[in-house]
C-alpha cells in the first residue's frame, strides 16, 4: 500500500526525471529558443488579430494595416534567426498579389501551418516551463511531506518517552504549587484591571478572548471604539 510520502517523492522524481529529459535532449536549438519562440507568438498574433478584417472584401484598409503590422513584425526579426524560411513562408501566405483578390481563412490557416518548424520552438519552452512548474510544485509538496513526517516522529519520541513515566505517581504535591499560581496570576489580574486605562485594558481582554482556556469574552466592537476615541479610554476602568 502506497503512502503520502511514497506519492509525494514518486512525483518528485517523476517531475524531476522530465524536467531532466526537456534539457538534456531538447527537440529543437536550446540556444535559440526563445528568440524563434518569440518570434512565432509575435507573427502568430498578428494573423489572429486582424484574420477577420483583413478576409473581409470591404474592408480594404484593415488589409493593409494588416500587410502593415506583419511586415513590422517581420521586420523586427533578426535575420540569422532560425527557422526564418517559415516566417517568409507564412508571409507568402497571407499576399493577395493584386486589388483584385481578398484573403480566405484558408490563406490564414496556410500560413499558421507554414509556421510549424518555428512553432516546435514555442510548444518546447511551454513544456519546459510546464516542467519546472511541475518540479516547483512536487519539490515544494515533498518538503511539506517531510516536515509532517518529522512532527510524526516528534509526537513518537514523546509518546515512547511518556511510555516510560511513572502514571500511578502522586499528584498532590503539584496541586499546591498550581493552586499558588493561579492565586498569584489572579491578584496581579486585578491589580492590572484596576490601574490600566480602560483602552489597554480592554485590548488586552479582547486579544487574552481569542486564546483557548482564557475564560473571557471579546468586549463589543462599540465599546472598543468609544474607548479608543474618547478621553475616558485614557482613565481607569
Amino acid at each position: 500500500m502506497s503512502t503520502g510520502s511514497d506519492d509525494a517523492v514518486g512525483e518528485l522524481e517523476a517531475a524531476a526525471g522530465r524536467l531532466q529529459r526537456l534539457r538534456k535532449h531538447p527537440p529543437v536549438d536550446r540556444e535559440a529558443v526563445d528568440s524563434v519562440a518569440d518570434a512565432h507568438e509575435s507573427v502568430l498574433g498578428v494573423l489572429d488579430r486582424w484574420e477577420k478584417r483583413a478576409t473581409d472584401w470591404d474592408d480594404f484598409r484593415g488589409y493593409v494595416e494588416f500587410r502593415d503590422d506583419l511586415s513590422e513584425t517581420l521586420g523586427s526579426i533578426p535575420e540569422d534567426v532560425p527557422e526564418s524560411d517559415a516566417f517568409l513562408a507564412a508571409d507568402d501566405h497571407v499576399k493577395t498579389g493584386g486589388v483584385s483578390k481578398s484573403l480566405t481563412e484558408r490563406d490564414f490557416e496556410a500560413a499558421r501551418e507554414a509556421l510549424a518548424p518555428a512553432r516546435e520552438y514555442a510548444e518546447y519552452r511551454e513544456d519546459l516551463e510546464a516542467a519546472r512548474e511541475r518540479y516547483r510544485s512536487a519539490y515544494r509538496a515533498a518538503r511539506r511531506r517531510r516536515r509532517e513526517l518529522e512532527e510524526r516522529v516528534d509526537d513518537l519520541e514523546r509518546v515512547r518517552r511518556l511510555g516510560t513515566a511513572d502514571l500511578e505517581a502522586p499528584t498532590e504535591r503539584l496541586r499546591e504549587p498550581i493552586a499558588d499560581y493561579n492565586e498569584a496570576v489572579s491578584e496581579e489580574f486585578e491589580v492590572f484591571r484596576r490601574g490600566a486605562p480602560a483602552r489597554e485594558f480592554l485590548g488586552f481582554v479582547g486579544t487574552a478572548a481569542g486564546y483557548p482556556l482564557v475564560e473571557l469574552r471579546e468586549p463589543p466592537a462599540e465599546l472598543l471604539a468609544y474607548v479608543e476615541s474618547a478621553p475616558a479610554g485614557g482613565r481607569p476602568c
